[in-house]
C-alpha cells in the first residue's frame, strides 16, 4: 500500500514473484496539521457575553 501511496509503482512491481514476496518497505509518514475555523458565531457570542459580565461584575464590585 505504501507504494500505491506514493505513486511509486513500476513494471517490475507487477510481476508474480514480487507479488508473492515483496520487499519489506520502511514508509514513515510524518505529518502536522492545523485547523481554525474561519468564522464562529458561537464562540464570538461567548466572548462578547464574558465581557459584558466582567464589566457587570466589576460595577458591582465597585459599588
Amino acid at each position: 500500500m505504501a507504494k500505491l501511496n506514493q505513486e511509486r509503482l513500476g513494471q517490475e512491481d507487477f510481476y508474480l514473484d514480487s507479488l508473492n514476496n515483496p520487499d519489506p518497505v520502511n514508509d514513515f509518514r510524518t505529518s502536522l496539521s492545523f485547523e481554525m475555523p474561519l468564522y464562529a458565531p458561537r464562540i464570538y457570542s461567548g466572548i462578547a457575553l464574558a465581557r459584558r459580565e466582567l464589566k457587570a461584575k466589576k460595577a458591582e464590585y465597585e459599588r
